[in-house]
């Protein structure tokens, strides 16, 4: 499976850019309204603008047009592409594969509560990070469309891959490390080596002013 990140910081974005906001979804104007704080407003257009870079590369509508599966994951009204996104920490980061996809991202310095780790865990399952089991297991359920109805301690991860409870493989995971992240990619087939576009307001906005 080919598959590419985009990664974008949100802090310069500007949200009354009309380019901008003539590019986004009906979905993602209602969701941007309905943040409170700026910086999650232009966390939120961020992950649309990496969504619509991929959509110009792939000859798809800008705005995106999705549909959604059962289980109400998101997806281009054509696919393949498949994609996902996450952001934290200033960031929008979003995959982009020919097969489905999970992507989850957690700042490198985030501290995990051993509260959190316990729910994290299946019996006996080996931790050597909290905080990559954390975005690995993360990532998966974004991959199956679950989100957190699946607990995370019903399954395991490792940088290989999420295995249910008698070792049989559910997912494949690729990990990064970038930008101050950590980054856990999920695919139910494996990822062949992921390429990495660092993005730029400036750059996003260049690409959707193409005829």
């Amino acid at each position: 499976m080919t598959c590419t990140l985009y990664i974008l910081p949100s802090e310069k974005i500007n949200l009354k850019d009309p380019l901008f906001l003539r590019s986004m979804s009906p979905e993602r104007l209602a969701k941007i309204e309905r943040y409170a704080s700026i910086a999650d407003k232009k966390l939120s257009m961020a992950a649309e603008l990496c969504i619509c870079v991929a959509a110009k590369e792939n000859k798809l509508p800008i705005p995106p047009k999705y549909k959604s599966e059962e289980n109400e994951k998101p997806e281009f009204f054509v696919s393949p592409p498949y994609f996902n996104v996450s952001h934290c920490k200033g960031y929008a980061i979003c995959a982009v594969a020919d097969s489905p996809v999970g992507v989850d991202a957690e700042p490198a310095d985030r501290v995990v509560d051993e509260r959190i780790t316990k729910r994290l865990l299946r019996s006996g399952e080996a931790c050597p990070s909290s905080l990559w089991k954390w975005v690995e297991k993360e990532s998966f359920v974004k991959l199956t469309g679950e989100g957190l109805r699946r607990p995370l301690s019903s399954f395991t991860s490792s940088p290989n891959g999420i295995f249910d409870p008698s070792g049989k493989c559910l997912a494949r995971i690729s990990r990064f490390e970038l930008r101050g992240l950590l980054i856990s990619v999920a695919a139910y087939v494996q990822i062949s080596p992921t390429v990495v576009r660092i993005l730029s307001p400036e750059h996003v906005k260049a690409m959707l002013a193409e005829d």
